[in-house]
């Protein structure tokens, strides 16, 4: 049973957003109520070190799928994408253009508490990242015809993309 999230619509808007202010990039972050780790992420983005970093290149779209003890669901969907994480919070860097969302890389947990700045810099420039609780830890990126799975084998990468026309076709049904 799917129990994905659908955020097709949230996204296109937020990418809108993302075009308006000139960025380029979309961080959507993954989190739950009551996550002691989303806690921390979501304090760590509202330093004014991350801030500035961000706002140089990436427009974030917070999302919260519910309350970490309350069975929240473990993906999101969006177009014909459904992104499974076993855990919270996971961050989504995509590249924005004319063609659509195109995956660039991805952070499982908050931001280490010495090098934040680092660990921003690095998944701004493509690297994604883990906190050590999530070692062995497998994402996958699933579409009707395509399965992708990050680990760290792949570096938790792979090369997949979200068609604009997706997030359009979910924008003009509302």
């Amino acid at each position: 049973m799917d129990d994905a999230l659908d955020v097709t619509t949230t996204l296109a808007e937020n990418v809108r957003r993302a075009r308006s202010y000139g960025r380029s990039r979309l961080m959507v972050v993954v989190s739950a109520d009551n996550c002691p780790g989303c806690e921390q992420l979501a304090e760590q983005l509202g330093q004014p070190p991350l801030r500035q970093l961000l706002l140089e290149s990436a427009y974030v779209c917070r999302l919260k799928v519910g309350d970490l003890y309350a069975n929240p669901p473990s993906s999101i969907r969006i177009g014909s994408w459904t992104l499974r994480s076993p855990g919270f919070p996971t961050s989504w860097l995509w590249d924005i253009d004319d063609d659509g969302l195109h995956f660039v890389a991805l952070a499982l947990g908050p931001l280490s508490h010495h090098e934040p700045e680092d660990d921003i810099s690095r998944l701004l420039a493509g690297t994604s990242y883990r906190v050590p609780e999530a070692a062995g830890i497998t994402i996958r990126a699933t579409s009707p015809d395509q399965d992708h799975p990050l680990d760290e084998s792949n570096g938790y990468w792979a090369r997949f993309s979200v068609p604009l026309e997706q997030l359009e076709d979910s924008s003009s049904q509302q």
